[in-house]
């Protein structure tokens, strides 16, 4: 993580917030989900059902293909209690997941926009909300 992804700021959420989706990229091109269920906290619904969607397609022996987000904007708001709240527009390429059976699929590349709630928790950053919007 970068070290500027650490600092309880407005820059700090941003750089945490652009680190998040690289290691989104990197689970969806690897498998390999625990550095992503390390930025999320437990109660996040969504963050969850993407981990568990992608571990599920490369415990099946298949793989995503494509599928990379890019942060192309960030809108960061803080509440009057200190936390951070930051809706990421990103673009994703076109993913597809393959050799998974019943779990293959294409995914059309396009814009999206995720409202993004951060927590501190032991002088870091992690994602409490995940929604798009």
């Amino acid at each position: 993580m970068p070290a500027a992804a650490l600092e309880p700021s407005k820059a700090g959420a941003e750089a945490f917030v652009t680190y998040y989706w690289s290691v989104v990229n990197y689970a969806t091109k690897t498998g390999e989900v625990k550095l992503l269920e390390e930025l999320d906290q437990p109660a996040c619904d969504t963050c969850q059902a993407g981990i568990d969607g992608i571990a599920k397609i490369y415990s099946r022996g298949g793989r995503i293909v494509g599928g990379d987000y890019s942060v192309t904007m960030l809108e960061s708001v803080e509440s009057a209690s200190g936390r951070w709240t930051v809706v990421a527009h990103t673009w994703i390429d076109e993913q597809r997941a393959i050799q998974a059976g019943s779990l293959n699929h294409t995914y059309p590349a396009g814009r999206d926009k995720w409202l993004m709630a951060l927590a501190r928790v032991d002088d870091s950053w992690s994602v409490s909300t995940l929604e798009s919007v």
